[in-house]
């Protein structure tokens, strides 16, 4: 499962440093090169919830395979992609993959895992990631400058590939405790109607203006699906979520951390990537290695961020690490201006090395806090909420740097959310949690 989190990290980081070339090469608006990156994580997103519940129903070796196949062939189209249209749209069939396959992952930990170590095992399954996540940008780098920026789709497959045989081979799949088959399609559909409508309006906004009848229309769409959505959900004898779920702390504010710290870590890489190369002018190769550097010691701080969550509980290392990773967002903010690499190494291997603290506790006390029947759900709403705070992270960024032009804004409010987030977690957790969040 380790190698899926991999794949999709790879996936998730390696396109951040090749973007500025996609852009030229397709010729593509800044809005528009956005959309290659927004398109995927919108799917992903709006998908993972009924790719979680998946699991719930039918075979774990099945539903995880087609997943792979279909991520493997998506990434490959994406690869020959001869304008914008034709990327996107492969684009959002890679993200259709992913909301299968990732959400099992997080499922099949819980069930083979007893609860005081799944810290652990989330947190091998996180280095593992980390270590692909800090290689993708280097390895895009590499690719983009020396053969084609083609290839960090092409190199997809083979690894996809790899992983469904070590699954298919390995793997013995448990019966399902799901108590039927019915499958909620109101409910999918009034959820990504209003997700995709609320994503669009934000990252169109600034182009089509706030108070546009397109963007308001769509933020009114949004909302009004999202009540029908809940309304649904409450009313269905086996919704797609259990909104239950939500009434414990520990799953709330668990998601919660997970949706910020994935706005804030798509706002490093992408818009990482582009000061280095738009501002500081260097190559995709060196932007790669820096965004490499910065989060090199994520790996090494996966392993402890397991321990530490099975050994006292979740509360302590993710109010850790929000308190971390807000201040080196403020530091990344100051450093900016100055427009020198050295000023900005320091906050960004502090914000790397924090990265598992707001991931690895929060998903272990998701998970825990969920019936082990509701498992898959419990991990595609978690994959929900880190995908969908992607998206958010990336229009809103995207809408404040078209505005503004400023990388120390964005990184003025990704530190801003982070205490923020910190304020209710603390609040939240401290007043009924003693300290083990998963409980």
């Amino acid at each position: 499962m380790a190698g899926v989190l991999a794949l999709i990290m790879l996936d998730e980081t390696i396109i951040g440093v090749a973007l500025p070339t996609i852009r030229r090469d397709l010729s593509l608006s800044q809005t528009g090169s956005h959309w290659v990156v927004n398109a995927y994580l919108l799917v992903f997103a709006s998908l993972s919830a009924l790719g979680g519940k998946l699991y719930d129903l039918f075979s774990i070796k099945r539903t995880f395979f087609a997943g792979v196949v279909l991520f493997a062939l998506a990434s490959l189209a994406c690869g020959f992609a001869r304008d914008g249209a034709w990327l996107v749209g492969f684009r959002v069939v890679q993200g259709i993959g992913a909301a299968v396959i990732f959400p099992g992952c997080v499922a099949i930990i819980t069930r083979v895992f007893p609860e005081h170590q799944r810290g652990m095992a989330f947190g091998v399954q996180t280095a593992v990631g980390g270590v692909s996540m800090a290689l993708g940008p280097l390895v895009g780098g590499v690719l983009t400058q020396s053969v084609s920026w083609r290839w960090i789709f092409w190199v997809n497959p083979p690894l996809a590939l790899l992983v469904a045989a070590a699954m298919l081979l390995v793997w013995q799949s448990p019966s399902s405790p799901s108590q039927g088959r019915q499958f909620d399609a109101p409910g999918l559909m009034s959820f990504v109607v209003g997700i995709t409508s609320i994503v669009l309006a934000t990252m169109q906004g600034a182009v089509w203006g706030w108070s546009s009848a397109p963007t308001v229309s769509l933020f009114v769409l949004g909302v009004l699906a999202l009540c029908a959505f809940v309304r649904i959900e409450l009313r269905a004898p086996q919704p797609l979520i259990h909104l239950e779920l939500f009434r414990r702390e520990a799953f709330a504010v668990g998601n919660l951390v997970i949706f910020v710290a994935e706005a804030s870590k798509i706002t490093f890489i992408i818009f990482g990537a582009l000061y280095a190369q738009d501002v500081l002018h260097l190559s995709p190769l060196s932007a790669g290695l820096a965004i490499t550097i910065s989060i090199a010691l994520s790996p090494i701080s996966s392993i402890l961020a397991g321990r530490l969550a099975d050994r006292h509980g979740a509360r302590r290392p993710t109010l850790f690490g929000l308190a971390l990773q807000g201040s080196a967002f403020c530091g990344l903010a100051l450093a900016v201006v100055g427009r020198k690499l050295g000023f900005l190494a320091p906050p960004a291997v502090l914000w790397g090395a924090s990265l598992p603290f707001v991931y690895v506790p929060p998903r272990r006390a998701v998970m825990s806090a969920a019936p082990i029947d509701k498992g898959g759900q419990a991990g595609g709403v978690s994959m929900t909420a880190q995908l969908l705070g992607g998206t958010v992270g990336m229009s809103v960024s995207g809408a404040l740097y078209v505005a503004t032009h400023d990388f120390s804004v964005l990184f003025w409010v990704c530190g801003g959310c982070e205490l923020a987030v910190l304020l209710v977690a603390w609040l939240a957790l401290g007043k009924h949690s003693t300290g083990r969040v998963g409980s």
